[in-house]
């Protein structure tokens, strides 16, 4: 039976190859969670050429690592966010069917980005429009299939705003 109390609580091994003991606050057990450093989505594709001109030409992003199995792509130097696409493999055997993902990236001018992704000749599916969940958003799509939602914040909307946390 578990404790309620605030108490430190000691942890005792409790197999043979096992000879530590730890002692263990109840605030802390997020401590033994993952520490992740990064995420990078990795969209499989059967045309890197295509997704990395794309994301190149219509956003300026650089190439990370650019191999005929994967490519990886930063929106800007080294420790900027990142995506990366690969050929079908055995690790990861379906090609993405173009359904169910979307990035969304932060701009500071939805606008000003609109008028450089038309400029350059990327589809736009929705031009700029406020939301109420608080951003102005334009969505374009890559040839992937991967939906793109572009936006910078606005106020959201008092009825939303209990939302936030």
């Amino acid at each position: 039976m578990q404790s309620d109390s605030h108490e430190p609580r000691t942890i005792r091994a409790t197999s043979r190859d096992d000879h530590a003991t730890r002692t263990e606050s109840p605030t802390s057990s997020r401590s033994h969670v993952m520490q992740i450093q990064s995420i990078t989505p990795i969209v499989t594709t059967r045309d890197l050429p295509a997704v990395r001109d794309f994301y190149v030409a219509h956003f300026g992003f650089e190439l990370s690592f650019d191999h005929p199995h994967y490519v990886g792509l930063r929106a800007g130097p080294s420790g900027a966010p990142e995506l990366g696409f690969m050929l079908p493999d055995d690790m990861a055997p379906d090609a993405f069917d173009g359904r169910g993902a979307c990035f969304a990236f932060r701009v500071p001018d939805v606008d000003l980005a609109h008028a450089a992704l038309k400029r350059s000749g990327a589809p736009i599916l929705q031009p700029p429009t406020d939301q109420p969940w608080g951003a102005r958003m334009l969505i374009t799509r890559d040839p992937a299939g991967v939906t793109l939602f572009v936006s910078h914040p606005i106020p959201i909307a008092p009825e939303l705003a209990a939302s936030v946390r």
